[in-house]
């Protein structure tokens, strides 16, 4: 891949850097470190991901259509549209999808769309937990933290098992000292007993070379702009790991 590139977000040519520092995205105002596409005299940022996304977009995230990229610029006020993956508002790059016909919009980061759609981990030894939009239902809880998971954003879940896993939460390590069974079909996502994790073990984060990485522990409750703040390292780890075929959770 070249280290120049002329990107139509700005109008000095763009130099492949990689700097420890975090940086703000200025093509879709998320954060990042390591790697980036840098003006040096503008102080002009973009993710790799944002520098490369292609115009069109197909993606198992949303199937029934193509995504198309959107530049608004990040000077753009415009708000009431929620990324459908973790629920932050688009602003400047993003991809959407406006099926005017049927009313139906979906909007996208192009860093949200890099997730693997399915992971192994160690809760579930049965099944991959698949990455799916949350369903509403009252009281549902993230089988790693036991926080509330909000229905405005995706996680890794399976179904059948009842397994339910924020973004933040894959990564943990799963700790438990004892074989503990797979919830039954039909129970609360994450809400049964049978799923309770206790606190995960703080250990050293893996270095996946993302620029830094989300500490284990146990995590505080999801927030806009503790989301915004990680989404970038969450992507980065748990896409590498995927790529490795590495289980999730492991303690040790």
């Amino acid at each position: 891949m070249s280290h120049t590139l002329k990107h139509f977000t700005h109008s000095h040519i763009l130099t492949k850097k990689n700097f420890s520092d975090e940086f703000l995205c200025d093509g879709c105002n998320m954060l990042g470190s390591g790697i980036r596409y840098h003006c040096s005299g503008c102080k002009f940022d973009l993710h790799e991901d944002c520098a490369t996304c292609p115009e069109k977009l197909k993606t198992y995230i949303h199937p029934g259509h193509k995504l198309t990229r959107v530049w608004e610029g990040l000077e753009s006020s415009t708000d009431g549209r929620p990324c459908n993956v973790c629920g932050d508002q688009v602003k400047g790059l993003f991809y959407g999808c406006s099926e005017k016909v049927h009313q139906h919009f979906f909007f996208l980061h192009p860093l949200c769309s890099k997730f693997p759609s399915q992971v192994k981990h160690v809760i579930d030894n049965r099944h991959h937990l698949k990455f799916q939009s949350v369903p509403f239902i009252p009281n549902s809880r993230c089988s790693i933290c036991r926080n509330l998971v909000s229905a405005s954003s995706w996680s890794y879940r399976c179904d059948p098992c009842g397994v339910n896993i924020h973004l933040e939460c894959v990564t943990l390590p799963y700790g438990h000292q004892e074989k503990r069974p797979v919830p039954p079909p039909g129970s609360s996502l994450g809400g049964g007993s049978a799923a309770v994790a206790p606190l995960p073990y703080y250990n050293q984060p893996p270095n996946f070379n993302c620029g830094y990485a989300v500490p284990y522990g146990y995590p505080p409750p999801p927030s806009s702009d503790g989301r915004k703040r990680k989404m970038f390292a969450i992507v980065c780890q748990i896409a590498t790991t995927a790529i490795l075929g590495a289980v999730f959770g492991v303690y040790g």
